[in-house]
């Protein structure tokens, strides 16, 4: 079908809200946090890190994941939930990627994968969060989405 003429727009936005979207729910200091699922190519229970000398706090290392190297990133030191590399037996690494850029993030856990409509979605109004794109309506949850091009991009410029 295809939509022309004044309402068009509207009519898309409308039918795009009702469409679910899935996103991966993880867990960083005792927080949730939710990232498109398009952004997350892979969720490993483990990956062999190397230290980086006079890298970033937020850097916990570097780790080789299908025949590339990827930085790894701890989520606690981004967010200020703590300082230092995640340790515990639920601890997650994300493979996040958009732009041509590729990162691994380090999380507490993953609870779950969340499939929510896009009328759940709402926009952060006032003070805007550096790396929050939204908040879910999850259940009784209003859980902060992760804008993952922006996160990659902090990275980029921070590593160089």
């Amino acid at each position: 079908m295809v939509v022309k003429g004044q309402g068009a727009d509207e009519f898309v936005k409308d039918v795009f809200k009702s469409l679910p979207q899935e996103y991966v729910v993880v867990e960083v200091g005792g927080q949730r946090y939710a990232f498109e699922r398009e952004y997350v190519s892979y969720v490993l229970d483990e990956l062999k890190l190397s230290r980086v000398p006079a890298s970033p706090p937020f850097l916990a290392g570097m780790g080789f994941h299908t025949g590339t190297v990827i930085p790894v990133v701890d989520m606690k030191v981004i967010f200020g939930s703590e300082k230092g590399v995640s340790r515990n037996e639920k601890r997650k690494i994300l493979v996040i990627g958009a732009d041509g850029l590729r990162a691994g993030v380090m999380v507490d856990g993953v609870p779950e994968i969340a499939e929510v409509s896009g009328e759940a979605v709402r926009e952060i109004e006032g003070e805007n969060k550096e790396f929050v794109l939204c908040f879910l309506k999850y259940g009784d949850e209003h859980i902060p989405c992760v804008d993952v091009r922006a996160l990659l991009q902090y990275f980029k410029e921070r590593m160089k």
